[in-house]
């Protein structure tokens, strides 16, 4: 089956080049119209065609590596592993961020606790001060008079 190649067109390039918006449609990484080779998402050497449909804007390394072999359906891209990584990135912060405000929960919980301890005391010194406040302030006096006196 070796069938002549036609050559492809400089509109039909641009048309190719503009259906990833310059970009390699395997790593995603930018090409120019000029070094931007038309890849045969079927190869042309396994009966595909020079439709704009089978035809995808690629970089040098991308088509040069694919040669002839047939691709997945779903072409997985550099910049979807990237975007994927990103999700991940911000799925841990999400977590960071419940673990953090349970912790800040538990804080408040356990100043909330405290706040309680503490009023009880307060109160008892108030009342330990009511009972006890002349007993200390003559005991104090007494030990003035004697320290100095």
């Amino acid at each position: 089956m070796n069938q002549l190649r036609e050559r492809i067109n400089n509109e039909l390039r641009k048309r190719v080049y503009s259906k990833t918006n310059g970009k390699c449609i395997y790593c995603a990484e930018a090409i120019t119209l000029e070094s931007m080779h038309v890849d045969h998402l079927y190869p042309f050497s396994k009966g595909g065609s020079n439709d704009i449909h089978n035809l995808m804007p690629s970089c040098r390394y991308c088509n040069l590596h694919k040669s002839d072999k047939l691709v997945a359906p779903m072409i997985i891209r550099k910049e979807v592993i990237k975007e994927v990584e990103v999700i991940r990135e911000k799925l841990i912060d999400c977590r960071n961020c419940i673990i953090l405000a349970k912790s800040v929960e538990v804080m408040n919980e356990s100043m909330h606790s405290m706040n309680k301890h503490i009023s009880n005391y307060v109160e008892l010194l108030h009342k330990a001060e009511e009972r006890y406040g002349k007993l200390i302030t003559m005991w104090r006096n007494h030990e003035s008079r004697t320290r100095w006196g």
